[in-house]
């Protein structure tokens, strides 16, 4: 995939989060927190909305660094989309599995845009 069209994606995905964060953040707070109620399920709501400007914030700066030029500039930042996605991967994976939430369509979604970007930077011209 070409760099440009790769870091679409990356611009995507957390805004794609991040719009779910704000338009239902009862919803994704009870997702991922099943029989959340009273002060936490408020203090999670509050959560999901501070969150969502900070995936904002990232998903911006994703989609500005498209007409970044130059092959060893592009590899920079395919390598650090890589390791950024990899490491909300992990995160997503290891309070999946130890606080018994469920996270497993921002783990895919992660996992996969990671891969593809650590592809991506291997393909570049």
């Amino acid at each position: 995939m070409s760099y440009k069209k790769m870091m679409t994606v990356c611009a995507a995905l957390p805004f794609i989060f991040a719009l779910a964060f704000i338009s239902m953040p009862e919803f994704t707070t009870l997702l991922e927190f099943p029989g959340t109620e009273g002060d936490a399920l408020v203090l999670g709501i509050t959560m999901r909305y501070l969150i969502s400007g900070t995936i904002l914030a990232s998903a911006f700066l994703c989609l500005m660094s498209r007409n970044v030029e130059g092959k060893n500039n592009q590899s920079s930042i395919l390598l650090g989309a890589t390791l950024g996605f990899a490491s909300v991967c992990i995160v997503c994976l290891l309070v999946t599995l130890n606080r018994e939430a469920f996270l497993v369509p921002p783990i895919i979604a992660t996992g996969l845009v990671s891969a593809a970007c650590f592809w991506s930077r291997s393909k570049l011209s």
